[in-house]
């Protein structure tokens, strides 16, 4: 960690190289943060209902050897034990959630940590916002994790482009398709572009074109678009750029035709 003095003895293209390492950082840490936690858990889980099914298991070796009397009462307990077990891993995994969200105000939040970016002056931000943008009933934690992937992946291809003045366009409206109706953001960037021997594998699990990326970003936007029951899609020329659709639904579980 450099000091205040040494900081400002810096000339402003070292400046600007210290700003982008740290923006790599930030890029970095979400989804790899995610990944690790999830694995944690997920080994966590695993583990807590191996020792459940055993125990479950003993019971019921238990009952088979015992008379008739005790074989009900064990099954009869471990009956209210499975009953009391479903109801508290609906109560944990299956809580609806009733954030009112505004796409708008989320994503205006999420471009802030891109603010180093923003004031290096290669990465122009224009922002197209609907002015009365309908809100969603969302997890505000997940919807800012699908703008956070989309925005950091349009920066990082444009520096793989090497673009002197690079461009990341943001708009939001309402659109209606086969009478249901959406809440529409795309985000445009003139990066590098998607090869199209790459398409079809950019939501894949771990699949980057990136050396520093983890290739989460696009996986998990994927995953809680589908959660909503909202669509998302590209246009990309090698070159020139991508641009990524997404559509949420207004009305929870209600999908239109694809």
């Amino acid at each position: 960690m450099k000091t205040l003095d040494e900081l400002q003895s810096l000339t402003r293209d070292e400046l600007i190289l210290i700003v982008e390492e740290l923006q790599k950082q930030m890029d970095w840490m979400p989804n790899n943060l995610f990944k690790i936690g999830h694995e944690r858990a997920t080994e966590e889980i695993f583990h807590e209902y191996k020792n459940e099914l055993h125990s479950l298991l003993h019971s019921l070796e238990d009952a088979r050897s015992s008379s008739p009397e005790r074989m009900l009462r064990i099954i009869d307990e471990q009956i209210v034990w499975i009953q009391n077990r479903l109801r508290n891993i609906s109560a944990i995994f299956f809580q609806p959630s009733a954030d009112s969200v505004n796409l708008n105000h989320v994503i205006k939040e999420v471009i802030r940590a891109f603010l180093p970016v923003q004031k290096s002056g290669k990465v122009l931000f224009t922002f197209n916002y609907h002015p009365q943008l309908p809100t969603l009933i969302a997890e505000e934690l997940e919807i800012r994790e699908v703008f956070f992937n989309l925005i950091s992946n349009a920066i990082k291809a444009i520096q793989k482009a090497g673009r002197k003045h690079g461009e990341i366009i943001i708009s939001t409206d309402v659109v209606e398709e086969s009478r249901v109706e959406y809440i529409e953001t795309t985000v445009v960037d003139n990066g590098i572009g998607i090869r199209n021997e790459d398409k079809e594998f950019v939501y894949k699990k771990e699949f980057t074109t990136y050396e520093d990326g983890v290739g989460m970003g696009l996986f998990i936007t994927k995953v809680v678009l589908d959660k909503y029951g909202g669509k998302i899609s590209f246009q990309s020329s090698v070159g020139r750029g991508t641009n990524f659709t997404i559509r949420i639904p207004l009305k929870r579980n209600q999908t239109g035709s694809t």
